[in-house]
């Protein structure tokens, strides 16, 4: 749940030293599909070890934001990193598994135009 809390800060073009209204935080939750319980235990966790951490400026009246910290930055770009390697080895093991090494491009696909198959 905390590598969904940091993808939202990527989601907000947020980097390091950026900040975030919680109330931004909790309209993007729903659409992670994890419960709301699911998103103070990760804004917890996250401050605890020191990737996010609360502020509250004194010019701002709409209350505390959550700041991204350098660690916190650092632990995002690593995890989109392992994203994106785990698409590629998922895009290989298919490209593997695909009959006679053809591309995804070549497999028969139906059109909507095409007659529909008698499966009775």
């Amino acid at each position: 749940m905390e590598s969904v809390l940091l993808g939202l800060f990527s989601h907000f073009r947020i980097r390091a030293g950026g900040r975030l209204d919680p109330a931004d935080l909790e309209a993007q939750w729903p659409a992670t599909h994890l419960r709301a319980t699911d998103l103070d235990l990760g804004v917890r966790a996250l401050v605890r070890c020191g990737a996010l951490r609360w502020v509250d400026d004194e010019n701002d009246d709409d209350g505390p934001k959550l700041e991204l910290t350098p660690s916190g930055d650092r632990r995002r770009q690593q995890q989109l990193a392992v994203n994106r390697a785990a698409v590629r080895l998922w895009w290989e093991g298919l490209r593997q598994a695909l009959p006679g090494g053809r591309s995804t491009a070549e497999l028969p696909m139906r059109r909507h135009t095409d007659p529909r198959p008698d499966v009775a």
